[in-house]
């Protein structure tokens, strides 16, 4: 069944979009807000799965970069004035348009303008519909520019950067996955290359803006949909199995403006946070492996288990999930603070003789520092009550503060079994029942050999991670 719609009861950035594609010689065009009915769950699922191909297989997707809204448009007239415009040698020529108007050409000497700040590369979902695009047209505050898997050409000569942060050095934005299917590489020998781009993208999708926090790992669905073709592998809510240990290594940028949201994910995977995250290294293929008698060799992937929502959509919501890991591991008894003491944590171990000398991270004496996932916790504690008429004990609640200033007023400290992962990195880990434990942070050491005094005499555990 068909309806008509007015165009011009569409929001003004629709009737652009219409005008650009009309412009072209293309009779249909796929806008969400119209093509998936927003109210039922069921269209938004089925439509969602099926994000890959509506994007890899578009004639162009035009990205209305400068639009904040539906209403605002992106064929308004330039203004040429103001921040973020370059004070360089430049000129505003004036021409007749073929409608009769008056149109500015700017020409200047050299190129600075950095599409970065636009209002397309703060949202969630129009990272993967640009990663997916073979091609796409890009209307910002100061050009037009298009990009293909060929090249990429603009009306002001050519941008500085097309992406929308520095980690795109080695990977263009825009139709990423063509370009690495048309490389030379052998992806099933290349491991490393596949998580360190699959890294980037995590990067650079963390730091946008989503409405909805359900929407966490749906908003990239698509893109993990043709990535997994190139894996080859299972997908665990934002990791994949056979770079999993690994990419348990995930760190928050900012743990005090970040905020965790477990509902809709493990406390295990980056998807359990609303804020940036990252890895501290990148993998190399350079066969610089960890040395055989390195407590990571004995660390391994037990079990994963993440059912999905949706059957029909394997790459979105998730509703169940553990993960169990062997390794070493000890606990400790953390005050909070971010710098951790050669000596160690457990008060019962023997004291521990750093290798390394101080830094500006790891002052003398420091041989790892705590990154936490956010800046408190609640945890619960039984207090002795010394009044016999009452109860022997209470349970009482504490905020437990992670790194920061205000982790010094902490009045207990925190049971946290630390569990190898990396040649310098452990997980942190919260008991809420027997072996089974929530992730509150990350434990990097200054260099591996701190590492592995740290965990000697230890011995591995299994644990499950939920």
């Amino acid at each position: 069944m068909c309806i008509d719609v007015p165009i011009k009861s569409l929001g003004q950035t629709l009737q652009d979009a219409i005008s650009v594609a009309c412009s072209m010689g293309i009779q249909y065009i796929w806008i969400d807000a119209l093509c998936i009915i927003q109210d039922s769950a069921t269209d938004k699922d089925q439509e969602i799965a099926m994000m890959h191909h509506i994007y890899r297989n578009a004639e162009f997707t035009i990205c209305a970069a400068t639009a904040e809204t539906s209403t605002e448009g992106f064929l308004q007239r330039r203004v040429f004035s103001g921040y973020p415009m370059p004070e360089v040698d430049h000129s505003m020529l004036q021409f007749p348009c073929p409608n009769g108007d008056r149109g500015t050409i700017l020409v200047k000497k050299f190129q600075t303008h950095c599409v970065n700040g636009q209002p397309l590369y703060k949202r969630g979902w129009t990272l993967q519909e640009h990663m997916l695009s073979s091609r796409v047209l890009v209307y910002d505050s100061w050009q037009v520019w298009w990009e293909c898997l060929e090249g990429k050409r603009c009306d002001k000569g050519n941008p500085d950067t097309i992406g929308s942060n520095q980690y795109y050095d080695e990977l263009p934005i825009h139709g990423v996955m063509g370009r690495i299917e048309r490389s030379s590489r052998d992806l099933d020998n290349d491991l490393d290359f596949l998580w360190n781009t699959w890294a980037r993208v995590v990067e650079d999708y963390t730091q946008r803006d989503l409405t909805v926090d359900s929407d966490r790992l749906p908003a990239l669905s698509g893109l993990v949909s043709t990535f997994s073709n190139l894996w080859g592998c299972a997908y665990y809510a934002g990791l994949w199995e056979k770079k999993l240990i690994e990419g348990l290594g995930w760190f928050v940028f900012d743990p005090f403006t970040s905020s965790v949201i477990e509902s809709y994910a493990p406390s295990w995977s980056w998807a359990s946070i609303d804020g940036q995250v990252g890895w501290q290294k990148r993998l190399r293929s350079d066969g610089d492996a960890p040395v055989l008698e390195h407590p990571v060799k004995h660390t391994k992937l037990v079990e994963c288990r993440v059912t999905p929502t949706n059957k029909a959509v394997p790459f979105g919501q998730v509703t169940d999930w553990s993960l169990t890991i062997e390794g070493f591991a000890q606990w400790i008894q953390w005050d909070g603070q971010q710098q951790i003491e050669a000596k160690g944590l457990d008060p019962d171990s023997r004291p521990l003789k750093s290798v390394a000398l101080g830094s500006q991270i790891y002052p003398e004496g420091i041989v790892a520092r705590a990154m936490p996932d956010c800046s408190e916790i609640q945890v619960s504690r039984q207090k002795k009550n010394k009044n016999p008429n009452e109860p022997p004990h209470e349970w009482i609640e504490y905020d437990f503060y992670l790194g920061g200033e205000e982790a010094e007023t902490n009045e207990i400290t925190l049971p946290v079994l630390v569990i190898v992962i990396g040649r310098e990195s452990a997980l942190m880990l919260c008991a809420i029942k027997a072996d089974t434990y929530h992730r509150i942070g990350l434990l990097e050491f200054r260099g591996e050999t701190d590492l592995k005094m740290y965990f000697d005499g230890c011995h591995t555990k299994q644990v499950t991670v939920v």
